[in-house]
């Protein structure tokens, strides 16, 4: 979420969920049934000063992949989530940042 503070009042980030294997049904939705197999949901929040300063689309996805990283670090998962990896997802996360060109490989360390 990015959201000026004017709007940020009315919304709020949810704790993080984890879904093992569950299916979910929405009776309205075009897909009656969804399956969520091994899904992490979480509410990632963007200072909305710092990257509506921004100009140009290079230095917003810049700033959204640096914001996405910090996120992940410092992001409390949930207990269901005890063995996993989150050094190998953080370099992971940073190799398709540097491969498609959005930060340099000094950046998000």
């Amino acid at each position: 979420m990015c959201l000026s503070p004017k709007f940020s009042q009315f919304f709020r980030a949810y704790r993080p969920k984890y879904y093992e294997d569950k299916t979910l049904k929405y009776r309205w939705s075009v897909t009656p049934e969804v399956r969520m197999y091994k899904c992490l949901t979480a509410d990632f929040v963007v200072d909305f000063e710092g990257y509506f300063k921004l100009t140009t689309k290079e230095e917003c996805l810049k700033y959204l992949a640096l914001s996405f990283i910090d996120f992940l670090k410092t992001f409390k998962y949930p207990g269901k989530l005890k063995k996993f990896e989150k050094e190998k997802l953080l370099q992971t996360i940073r190799y398709i940042f540097i491969g498609n060109g959005i930060i340099c490989a000094d950046e998000g360390l």
